[in-house]
């Protein structure tokens, strides 16, 4: 029995160290130590993140028709039906890092984001970094507005952002010129999840910003002058 012992004591001496080695284990959680700060890791981000931009345009009964039916409720704008949809970019990086995409278009340029379930190990582990919610800034020439902290699907029904206009950081070279087009670059950067919270138990954070090597995907949809109107 005494030798049963010894046996069980030295098995889980030399184990423990491998096991706390391995995968989920070995990431610590925010606030630990030295790695807080590093990529925001386990920092709150702007105060106004996770707060619902304003949607300019208008969803309920219109004014009239004097907007010329922008808000998509009025009877004086033009038939959209034959347009293209709007233009759909598949996003993906790795850290608290961004990914740019170029369009074409006039004096309209809106946008939505939709995030993606977790697919993808991080890299030089084995093991997938959950996320359930996230949330980004869209950024157009200097100017940046944030998505809500939006679901994805792992818990509740995946969402879509509210539309964001960007259309004011185009500047004024189309403004009133129906054939006249433009290339913009539009961002999307600061990713926030709640990996943590979700993935390893700490709640202390609603949401941080990505981990320096935690894969994130989504999708943008942008509204441009030569497509079809998104939709809420």
């Amino acid at each position: 029995m005494e030798f049963n012992k010894i046996r069980l004591i030295l098995v889980i001496t030399i184990f423990t160290p491998f096991l706390t080695s391995c995968g989920r284990s070995t990431v610590r959680s925010p606030g630990s130590g030295d790695e807080l700060g590093v990529d925001g890791y386990g920092q709150y981000v702007d105060p106004n993140f996770g707060v619902d931009p304003p949607v300019i345009g208008g969803t309920g009964g219109g004014d009239g028709g004097t907007d010329g039916g922008t808000d998509g409720s009025d009877d004086g704008g033009d038939d959209t039906s034959e347009m293209n949809p709007p233009l759909e970019f598949e996003t993906r990086a790795v850290g608290y890092t961004s990914v740019s995409f170029t369009v074409s278009t006039g004096d309209v340029l809106k946008v939505q984001f939709a995030p993606g379930v977790q697919d993808e190990v991080a890299p030089g582990t084995g093991f997938f970094a959950n996320y359930s919610q996230m949330g980004v800034y869209i950024k157009v020439n200097g100017n940046e507005k944030p998505t809500a902290l939006l679901s994805n699907g792992l818990v509740r029904a995946a969402e879509t952002s509210s539309i964001i206009d960007m259309s004011g950081s185009l500047g004024t070279s189309c403004t009133g010129d129906p054939l006249c087009r433009q290339t913009v670059t539009v961002t999307v950067t600061k990713p926030n999840y709640d990996y943590w919270c979700y993935s390893v138990g700490d709640c202390r954070y609603t949401h941080t910003h990505v981990y320096q090597n935690h894969p994130w995907n989504g999708f943008l949809y942008v509204e441009t002058n030569d497509t079809q109107p998104l939709t809420d």
